[in-house]
């Protein structure tokens, strides 16, 4: 994946539109670090080449600690 800031830009009218594929939430939009981030399900999703990737398998974890954004692989819609 991309490091390249210009290829994780998004159209802030895309914003309007999608949703967390996890919990149907609002996404907000990290531009520092070009991802998309669903505060309630505490995840984040890449975007590549301004292509949101909202695909569950590539969801990360959003945590305190920066190394923490390991991936996602056996995530659920149930809630515990």
């Amino acid at each position: 994946m991309g490091k390249d800031g210009a290829n994780r830009k998004i159209d802030g009218r895309l914003l309007e539109i999608i949703a967390c594929p996890c919990c149907q939430g609002r996404l907000a939009y990290d531009r520092d670090k070009g991802r998309l981030l669903c505060k309630f399900e505490r995840i984040g999703f890449p975007i590549e080449k301004g292509i949101p990737v909202l695909l569950p398998e590539y969801a990360f974890s959003l945590c305190e600690d920066e190394d923490c954004n390991q991936p996602i692989n056996n995530y659920s819609r149930e809630k515990e």
